[in-house]
């Protein structure tokens, strides 16, 4: 697995188009669809899902799970490597939700409860606010851990002040 770092240059934390279209099998993304009138009443207009659009989202929403569990450098590398896999499956259903609202728009609405999209967007959701508390829990486990530094039991002395020209560093 790679490293946090390594993972938000990629932007997709190794997830993958197949991943994404597997949570929305009935999406034909080699297909063109007629363009509901409601939102082009022009004739003729087409819209399609690219292979694109896909890699967009999936980096989208990529970023947003990155950024709630930015704090996650902090802790030991096993700990890391199982939140960063959990979270490739929450980024997969994230954007699936995006591919089936783009899939049907016409039903891509926040009052509606009965949308496949919503209904992973909602999972979505779920799965990332339960990575957050897992994060902060991992977190209050190694801030309690006995690391054997200088504020261990064995005693504490204050951290190093080094000056410079304007004022001092702790």
């Amino acid at each position: 697995m790679a490293n946090a770092t390594e993972q938000s240059e990629a932007g997709t934390w190794g997830v993958t188009k197949t991943q994404v279209l597997a949570l929305a099998a009935h999406v034909d993304t080699n297909a063109t669809y007629q363009a509901d009138n409601v939102y082009s009443p022009a004739a003729g207009v087409t819209r399609s899902i690219k292979d694109s659009d896909i890699i967009q989202w999936i980096k989208d929403v990529a970023a947003s799970v990155d950024v709630r569990l930015n704090r996650r450098t902090r802790l030991g590398e096993e700990a890391r490597t199982r939140l960063e896999t959990a979270a490739q499956s929450v980024i997969a259903v994230g954007a699936a939700a995006y591919v089936v609202d783009a899939h049907y728009p016409a039903r891509a609405s926040t009052n509606s409860q009965v949308s496949y999209g919503e209904v992973l967007w909602t999972r979505y959701r779920e799965g990332l606010d339960g990575l957050v508390s897992t994060l902060e829990e991992l977190l209050a486990e190694a801030d309690t851990e006995d690391t054997g530094s200088s504020l261990s039991a064995a005693g504490g002395f204050p951290p190093p002040a080094f000056p410079d020209d304007f004022h001092t560093r702790y």
